[in-house]
């Protein structure tokens, strides 16, 4: 049985989370990553959930690295949004702070941003790489693995167009690793996703508004759209999850709500993929077949007034 919780946090209820839960499918046997600011990972939410941590001593060789050279010996996150993200994804603190998708699934972290939200290339490119086959603490050995199973990306390029990523990506997914990416907040024009989740490779997120309660939510103003400069013919975002108000786990041990952006739909997706390919083993490294079954039975997002983008959007 599902470990009990006494405060479900609605986002969670919203996509029916705890319902997979109620089944005995909580992300048990995945890994999911994420790239990101840093992370608390000795966070109420989170400790249990961390890799590195067995219960009694922490080992973060292959569970984290620093692409920023600013927390190398163990994980920090100074910014924050990092710890936040992964809450999304994986946080519960077995008590009255339920706030993951996949609550049974363990997490490790690459530091692809410095604390103030910023990257560039290298950076990214290192995390993309470290994600394939993590390597040790002190930059060696990498081991395949230890791979996760799919990776967060709750970060983007402004302006999108920028295709510096592709092998990386393409190199992930065909080792059977989902690359998860957030559309962005510069909707609601068309045309405004950022690099590289205007890539048709990725599963790329947007927002909807959870608050009234049923599915499939309300068109968020700020998510960004296609089409694609780099794939214009495919419609993009791929799927949407609740982008508005999240609350969740941040740095000193504490939580926040009123956090809002796609960054904070991304992890609710990567935390989806935890659950199908806990529920159904067969499934792990099928990339593109589990892609089809995510598109195919998602709840359209029809009738909504958007920016006549293509796809489900209206005028």
């Amino acid at each position: 049985a599902a470990a009990h919780t006494t405060a479900i946090e609605p986002n969670l209820t919203f996509i029916h989370a705890d319902e997979v839960w109620a089944l005995g499918i909580n992300g048990s046997g995945t890994v999911l990553a994420g790239n990101d600011t840093g992370l608390q990972w000795d966070h109420p939410a989170i400790i249990n959930h961390y890799r590195g941590w067995d219960g009694v001593a922490a080992d973060h060789n292959y569970n984290w690295w620093d692409a920023t050279g600013t927390y190398p010996n163990q994980p920090g996150d100074g910014g924050g949004h990092g710890t936040h993200t992964t809450g999304t994804m994986v946080g519960d603190d077995g008590d009255s702070n339920q706030i993951g998708v996949a609550p049974g699934a363990k997490t490790i972290h690459c530091k692809n941003m410095t604390d103030s939200g910023s990257g560039d290339d290298l950076t990214f490119t290192t995390c993309f790489e470290w994600d394939l086959a993590p390597w040790d603490l002190t930059g060696s050995n990498p081991r395949p693995d230890m791979a996760p199973d799919a990776v967060n990306n709750s970060w983007g390029y402004w302006g999108g167009n920028y295709p510096v990523f592709e092998d990386e990506i393409d190199a992930l997914q065909a080792a059977g690793i989902v690359v998860e990416v957030s559309a962005g907040n510069e909707g609601p024009d068309c045309t405004t996703l950022r690099a590289p989740g205007d890539h048709v490779q990725v599963l790329t997120t947007g927002s909807v508004d959870h608050s009234g309660g049923s599915l499939p939510g309300t068109l968020t103003g700020f998510s960004s759209r296609g089409p694609s400069l780099v794939d214009p013919n495919d419609f993009f975002p791929d799927v949407m999850a609740p982008g508005e108000n999240i609350r969740s786990s941040v740095p000193g041990s504490g939580y926040e709500g009123g956090w809002s952006g796609t960054s904070m739909a991304g992890p609710h997706v990567t935390g989806l993929i935890g659950l199908m390919w806990s529920a159904n083993p067969a499934l792990v490294g099928l990339v593109d077949i589990t892609y089809a079954l995510i598109k195919q039975t998602v709840v359209p997002l029809t009738g909504q007034t958007g920016s006549d983008c293509g796809g489900d959007y209206t005028v």
